[in-house]
């Protein structure tokens, strides 16, 4: 595959991703608890990544370098993505624990792109 087509089919299945995460997680609250009270926890988990990165991104891009901190956002919102499957599979997902892992992913976070904003802050 060339670059261009690779860079663009890989950025298209990372959006849809995102984009189905953001109505995923919320309705998986409010399927097993029934709470509104926990989606909107979880909606605000969703968007503070996206604040932080903002008020932090530029400051933190400009110390450790912007290429740097976006590669550890993706890592770690790899990361928190994984062990949502994982810690339900193994009876372990806690409300606690998946608004961890969704604020670590930072699924709102430029588009579904967390540290995208901080690469152009270089």
């Amino acid at each position: 595959m060339r670059p261009l087509p690779g860079l663009l089919a890989a950025e298209t299945v990372s959006l849809t991703g995102s984009h189905i995460a953001t109505v995923a997680v919320p309705w998986l609250v409010l399927v097993t608890t029934g709470s509104a009270t926990r989606v909107g926890v979880v909606a605000l988990a969703q968007t503070l990544p996206f604040v932080l990165a903002g008020v932090l991104g530029g400051a933190l891009g400009d110390r450790t370098g912007p290429r740097r901190v976006a590669i550890a956002a993706d890592v770690a919102g790899a990361v928190a993505v994984g062990l949502v499957p994982l810690l339900h599979l193994l009876g372990q997902l806690t409300f606690g624990r998946l608004v961890a892992a969704v604020a670590i992913s930072g699924d709102q976070a430029e588009g579904g792109r967390p540290g995208a904003g901080l690469a152009r802050c270089g």
